[in-house]
């Protein structure tokens, strides 16, 4: 990191610990360091992922490196070199300042569908699906390979032991964030 930013002659400041070094740069500069990062050829297994905030005043820094680390979050989790914290997906941004013990407790509406193993895998992926197609029946039934009928049924069973009612927007909202909230545990 320090060649890289003395190559192209970027003041800088940054810190570097075992597994990651983090600092700043001025915006001129970020791009050009992005294309080093996605040009870099591994030797040995070294891995480079870099995370880039969006531009901010220098009162503001401390913000700008937690955008950066979401960044580089998703670098990381896309398998991507470099990724900019504009292309972070927004319940990211939400659920990225949540602590985990309230995501959990957000998680705990799809608690009563859950088994002794686990949450019930079948209805969890039915709900999963069937609002990742936006309540959208045929869709949905279609992506799970089952009758439109049954997928209603399921669903019913869902609304039935978590109360909520999936035809609300508010309760598939719900839903999707709690279902966020288990992918992150």
């Amino acid at each position: 990191m320090t060649r890289w930013l003395d190559q192209l002659g970027a003041m800088h400041l940054f810190t570097v610990d075992q597994y990651a070094a983090r600092g700043f740069v001025a915006p001129d500069f970020a791009e050009r360091l992005a294309e080093l990062a996605d040009n870099f050829e591994s030797y040995g297994g070294d891995t480079v992922s870099l995370g880039l905030s969006q531009l901010t005043p220098a009162s503001r820094l401390s913000a700008a490196l937690h955008q950066a680390k979401q960044a580089h979050d998703l670098a990381v989790d896309s398998g991507k070199r470099t990724a900019h914290f504009d292309a972070v997906p927004t319940i990211q941004h939400i659920l990225g300042d949540v602590h985990s013990q309230s995501r959990s407790s957000i998680a705990s509406i799809l608690d009563p569908l859950r088994e002794q193993s686990g949450i019930n895998p079948d209805l969890e992926q039915v709900l999963r699906v069937f609002l990742t197609h936006h309540g959208k029946w045929r869709p949905a039934a279609n992506d799970l390979s089952i009758h439109r009928h049954t997928l209603m049924s399921r669903i019913a069973k869902v609304e039935e032991l978590t109360g909520l009612d999936l035809s609300q927007a508010d309760d598939r909202a719900s839903a999707w964030i709690a279902l966020r909230c288990l992918d992150l545990a």
